[in-house]
């Protein structure tokens, strides 16, 4: 896994890291039942400006914000939670929206009635990895644990 040398600009191979690539995944918004979006399709100047909720360690407002600056209209992030359910919660509470992995979002709709609102802008897509210690590498639980993951995440359809 190539990692930028911040020093001297340079790739270089993180220690004793290893990763495999599971699946592609792409960014989903989510919003609470009866939210206005749900009836008429915002604009990107509507999306850009409504309140956003990001989820600390997720990919999302972040990189939606790459996605509208090339728009010229920079996504309002109104707040940063710590986990998804306290963004979940915030967003069934309010007008917000919450923009989550889409593997993730579709396990929220079904779980807390959340709603998917359609992104009038291009989505972002990213490879989603697992990584692990060489050490594990001949570990026969952590070789079975891997072979799980990857089975799991075979079954997403994105």
């Amino acid at each position: 896994m190539p990692l930028r040398d911040r020093h001297r600009g340079r790739e270089r191979r993180a220690p004793d890291v290893r990763a495999a690539k599971l699946f592609d995944d792409t960014l989903a918004t989510l919003a609470r039942p009866g939210h206005p979006y749900l009836k008429r399709e915002p604009g990107t100047a509507a999306f850009a400006a409504a309140e956003h909720v990001s989820v600390y360690s997720l990919p999302g407002v972040g990189a939606l914000a790459g996605g509208s600056g090339r728009t010229g209209r920079p996504v309002r992030q109104t707040s940063q939670v710590s986990s998804t359910l306290v963004g979940v919660l915030a967003t069934l509470n309010s007008d917000a929206l919450l923009t989550l992995p889409a593997s993730l979002a579709g396990i929220l709709e079904r779980q807390f009635g959340l709603a998917r609102i359609s992104q009038p802008l291009e989505p972002a897509t990213f490879p989603v990895r697992l990584l692990w210690h060489t050490s594990y590498d001949r570990d026969e639980c952590h070789q079975w644990l891997r072979r799980e993951f990857a089975g799991i995440a075979s079954e997403f359809t994105v």
